[in-house]
């Protein structure tokens, strides 16, 4: 399924601080604390290709070329400007969901006049699911991107993934056909 997101109306809550849902029941992690959101540096890439690895689980032998290639495209992407990784991190540093806003994909989703971006790698650790981190990391890239001026955010997602559908569709997206 290929889905949509268009802005809304602005809200008052700031994308830079903890989301509420998550301050009122924070996940277990090593400080119990919330998580915020936030631009992921690129000194914290490496964490993101290894949970990129955990939810694409591939034979050992292939581990050390899987985690070269993700640093080198995250880190090429970045230079480029052609995406930006953000994420929900605990205060213990440790990176529990993440989502790449991209500019560079396939025609429809990016032009110079039509200002579309697309979301890739919307990962939640497994630990984590289900306690609305998606939505909650979605929501606030969605503000991040029309902040930026983006006019629209699509995404690409498997018609039986019934869960991942779910998560996209509480923050705001829908399908197009």
């Amino acid at each position: 399924s290929f889905l949509r997101c268009t802005p809304r109306q602005p809200s008052s809550s700031s994308s830079s601080s903890s989301h509420p849902e998550d301050s009122e029941d924070p996940i277990p992690d090593p400080s119990n604390s919330p998580l915020t959101f936030q631009l992921i540096p690129k000194s914290l890439y490496p964490q993101v290709s290894l949970l990129r690895l955990s939810i694409f689980p591939l034979p050992a032998v292939h581990h050390r070329h899987f985690l070269t290639r993700s640093l080198q495209l995250l880190t090429h992407r970045s230079a480029s400007y052609s995406s930006v990784v953000y994420g929900l991190v605990s205060a213990s540093g440790a990176i529990v969901s993440t989502a790449e806003l991209s500019f560079h994909e396939f025609p429809p989703t990016f032009s110079p006049s039509s200002r579309k971006g697309y979301v890739t790698e919307v990962l939640t650790r497994r630990s984590h699911r289900n306690r609305g981190h998606a939505t909650a990391l979605l929501a606030s890239v969605f503000v991040e991107a029309w902040s930026m001026g983006l006019d629209a955010v699509y995404l690409h997602v498997e018609g039986g993934n019934a869960g991942a559908i779910r998560a996209y569709e509480k923050a705001g997206m829908g399908r197009v056909q």
